[in-house]
């Protein structure tokens, strides 16, 4: 899901996960696609929305932090100021990362 304001200036790329729960710990899914990053580096404040059906919370990530860490995710790095672990899937496209609690 994306969305913008009405000049294009602000933009979100939105994903919902389902909550997986087990070996003691909950984890949400999501995938962060090229076209998301071309949409969100158009402008000048962007963010990836990260919610999770179950959990009254959302995680909204400013780009800017985010772009500067996709390489990290590409290489399955821990990202410990969001807790996110991310893994490549070469039967997908794009960059996954798992947000955990444990």
């Amino acid at each position: 899901m994306v969305s913008w304001d009405a000049d294009g200036r602000i933009r979100i790329a939105g994903a919902v996960s389902k909550l997986y729960v087990g070996r003691g710990a909950m984890r949400c899914w999501y995938a962060f696609h090229q076209h998301h990053q071309e949409f969100l580096a158009e402008a000048t404040d962007a963010y990836s929305l990260l919610a999770c059906v179950g959990l009254d919370l959302a995680f909204a990530i400013p780009f800017q932090v985010l772009s500067r860490h996709l390489a990290d995710l590409d290489g399955c790095a821990l990202l410990d100021a969001l807790d996110l672990e991310a893994t490549a899937d070469a039967a997908v496209t794009g960059l996954h990362a798992i947000v955990s609690q444990h």
